[in-house]
């Protein structure tokens, strides 16, 4: 995050059985998808900036799901998001690091 920035909320959902087996890629979406989702009246008509560190998400995102294997449920996702304002950046994985640190603090908060 910036200096200027300010995170207002954080979510967490456990993947069900069939969830648990997707794709790294198809989570990755999939967390967007939920996320952007559940605060749907906080986001609508605003711009929203979606910070991803692997550049495959963001083409999916991006991109016509025609040539895609999941194009099912690629396509319903984009539909999904497409009354949103969002755009999508790459970062470097080394400076995402508040959604690691997140996920490394519960799972040794677990143990």
């Amino acid at each position: 995050m910036h200096n200027s920035e300010k995170c207002i909320a954080f979510t967490s959902k456990h993947w069900n059985k069939a969830q648990q087996n997707y794709s790294t890629i198809k989570k990755e979406v999939l967390a967007i998808v939920l996320c952007i989702s559940k605060f749907q009246s906080d986001l609508l008509n605003k711009k929203i900036l979606v910070r991803v560190d692997c550049k495959s998400t963001r083409e999916i995102l991006q991109k016509d799901v025609k040539n895609l294997t999941s194009k099912q449920i690629f396509a319903r996702w984009q539909a999904i998001l497409s009354i949103f304002d969002f755009e999508i950046e790459y970062i470097k994985g080394t400076s995402n690091t508040l959604p690691d640190y997140l996920t490394r603090e519960f799972l040794q908060g677990k143990e």
